[in-house]
């Protein structure tokens, strides 16, 4: 496959950066219990660093009931494009985490250097233990250095001129939190912070702000477009 060359691959990941379309919102779950029949509740953020800083706010608060807000709003904006999966996965998470986890979990994001991803898993929050969510997690606590891992870029594992996922270990249509996967997740989230820093570092880039977070968007827009041989084209890298 014919590598593009540096403008091109910068074009390219921009405009799909830039066109990424996942909804950019959140809930306000206020003192009330959350129910599916309040949609006014729900919030549509100008884009999607300002959902970041509204979960990743709510996951450091000092109070739990804003911990398990934030938690519940990664389920919410994760599942946003699904509602009936994004209803039951938010109610039955509320009614289930135990004041413990919700504990143990603060204390992590709190206390996490590095990926910590094992760590988060091994807390056991209802729906919130296998890669797509806890990889969640970890981008909303620093988007800068990480991005999400969900089954989408997961597709692109066996691809064997692109290292980062090889040791990826997939069961079925899940990726579990495993020492092996967690380090293959260490791997994509550096290549997220190279290209970022590539693309900032070109001269003639239209973007000079991008982060890991947004270049694992940039590849799952185009993905998601059905533009796989373009999503192959971005992963493999510009010409040197």
């Amino acid at each position: 496959m014919a590598k593009l060359s540096m403008g091109d691959y910068v074009q390219h990941l921009c405009e799909a950066i830039d066109a990424y379309d996942f909804p950019a919102v959140t809930y306000d779950f206020g003192p009330e219990p959350y129910h599916r029949s309040v949609p006014k509740r729900e919030i549509t953020h100008e884009n999607m660093i300002e959902v970041e800083r509204e979960i990743r706010k709510q996951l450091f608060s000092v109070g739990l009931e804003g911990v398990k807000d934030g938690l519940s709003n990664v389920l919410y904006w994760g599942y946003s494009t699904l509602p009936g999966r994004r209803n039951n996965r938010v109610e039955r998470f509320r009614r289930k985490v135990t004041e413990s986890q919700l504990a143990i979990l603060s204390h992590v994001v709190r206390n996490m250097q590095g990926t910590g991803l094992v760590n988060i898993e091994t807390i056991e929050l209802p729906h919130l233990v296998l890669m797509p969510f806890v990889s969640r997690i970890r981008m909303i606590l620093d988007p800068d250095n990480y991005p999400v891992l969900d089954g989408q870029t997961a597709g692109f594992a066996n691809l064997e001129s692109f290292p980062p996922l090889k040791h990826l270990k997939l069961y079925t249509a899940n990726i579990p939190i495993t020492v092996q996967n967690e380090q293959a997740y260490e791997e994509w989230a550096g290549w997220c912070r190279e290209t970022a820093r590539t693309v900032n570092a070109f001269p003639e880039s239209p973007r000079k702000d991008l982060r890991a977070a947004d270049v694992e968007r940039g590849i799952a827009q185009i993905a998601k477009s059905g533009r796989r041989f373009r999503a192959l084209q971005i992963l493999l890298g510009p010409q040197n």
